[in-house]
């Protein structure tokens, strides 16, 4: 069955794999899918294995299974609400690089708190979409690190912990729900990401209060994208204090605003930027209102605010 192959697509429900695939010397590629069921009685050796992708598929082996691919690069975890098998997610691996995982829909139905632990010092891609976990243990990685976090968990301070361990972040996404979190955090010790040049997130509700911080712990943010994912804003002035983050002074140069309605929340937000960032070259704003009348109230708007840089060229889409 698995004489010479390289490359594995499994997609059938019920399906019990055989022992000797996990002992296959030229398997490349591996992806398993909807419910296949395997039990890892001996131990794992796939030398050749670079890519695993693991749908719908117990993580209980896991960490067994990775013990046994050394030059394994790309790791991909969907979980559904069916794996009651593993309360902590385990991903060990000295050679990945690319790792994604989403648990969004699991059922906790009597298990207790649940929790992901990674290390994976090479990585350099992280994708991290989890809703139910109590925190996500990481240990630091080496190189320079592409990341996306969308966390949901009501666990204080989980989402401050896990960015406490990707400082060396290059490039960030932060999902609305993770700002939120990060709103909830008790701990007010936040990371610096002196790395970080290309920053993008979402808000509503409270999540628009960190702005502030996250522009002042990125000291050499370049492009900066934000979008909002519904219309709920904050009781209170998104900027409060008077120090001006550094990025908005020296280096952030692109600035785009996503689904721009011309809400409070979103028309404070664009005044600050114009008032304050002095070394930005373009502002792209993607109106979701596409009518005539509403490009032009907000040009209305933008002819009132002060600008502190006079060569930023301005985009309405």
């Amino acid at each position: 069955m698995v004489r010479n192959i390289e490359e594995l697509d499994l997609d059938y429900r019920a399906f019990w794999l055989p022992q000797v695939l996990f002992t296959c010397q030229t398997i490349k590629i591996l992806k398993l899918r909807a419910n296949i069921r395997f039990k890892i009685v001996e131990s794992v050796s796939l030398p050749r294995l670079e890519v695993l992708h693991i749908q719908n598929v117990s993580v209980a082996n896991l960490e067994k299974i990775l013990f046994g691919c050394p030059v394994l690069e790309e790791l991909v975890v969907y979980r559904d609400y069916s794996d009651y098998h593993a309360t902590t997610l385990y991903v060990v691996s000295s050679s990945l690089k690319r790792l994604t995982i989403h648990q969004t829909i699991l059922e906790k139905r009597g298990l207790g708190i649940r929790s992901v632990v990674i290390n994976a010092p090479k990585l350099e891609f992280f994708d991290l979409e989890d809703h139910f976990s109590a925190f996500c243990y990481m240990i630091k990685v080496s190189s320079p690190l592409k990341a996306a976090i969308d966390v949901r968990s009501s666990y204080t301070n989980h989402a401050l912990r896990l960015l406490r361990r990707i400082t060396n972040v290059t490039v960030l996404n932060l999902s609305a729900y993770t700002l939120e979190a990060l709103f909830k955090a008790s701990d007010d010790k936040f990371p610096w990401f002196r790395f970080l040049t290309q920053l993008e997130m979402g808000a509503f509700g409270n999540g628009w209060l960190m702005l502030p911080k996250i522009l002042k712990w990125s000291p050499n943010l370049e492009a900066f994208t934000l979008y909002k994912t519904n219309d709920t804003v904050p009781h209170e002035s998104i900027f409060n204090e008077e120090s001006v983050p550094g990025c908005l002074l020296s280096s952030l140069k692109s600035i785009e605003l996503k689904g721009f309605g011309g809400n409070t929340a979103e028309m404070e937000v664009l005044e600050y930027f114009l008032k304050n960032a002095s070394a930005l070259k373009t502002l792209k704003i993607l109106i979701s209102d596409t009518s005539f009348q509403k490009e032009a109230e907000i040009l209305r708007m933008l002819i009132t605010f002060p600008r502190a840089s006079t060569t930023c060229r301005i985009l309405l889409t």
